[in-house]
């Protein structure tokens, strides 16, 4: 690449639909083996894709069903897309010094020592 500024540009499109995991097209055993890895107490859920098959929708629509009032949900975001209220989204900025990192050991930090 030759010198000089260089800008890169990302348009965020507001979700217009609901956040809603019943919503997003998945086949019935498909959306019921999705809910049922939700309401495990442990574990990992990877979303792929390309880019515009629904990944951030799929993933938010989990957060939205995960959201209730007994519960913590903390996000460490780049940026964070779609807000949802009740859910502690925090979005990095390197050069103020949130990285995902700090972000992460202070979330644990603040889990351990209120345990």
């Amino acid at each position: 690449m030759s010198g000089g500024e260089k800008v890169v540009l990302r348009l965020l499109q507001q979700v217009g639909q609901a956040l809603d995991v019943n919503t997003l097209g998945m086949q019935p055993l498909q959306l019921a083996d999705f809910a049922h890895a939700l309401q495990q107490p442990q574990g990992l859920v990877l979303v792929t894709g390309p880019t515009g098959s629904g990944k951030t929708v799929t993933l938010y629509s989990a957060l939205q069903k995960l959201n209730t009032a007994d519960i913590n949900i903390c996000s460490v975001e780049d940026p964070v897309e779609i807000p949802i209220a009740g859910l502690n989204q925090t979005q990095i900025h390197p050069r103020a010094g949130l990285t995902f990192q700090g972000v992460c050991v202070r979330y644990c930090a603040r889990i351990l020592t209120s345990s």
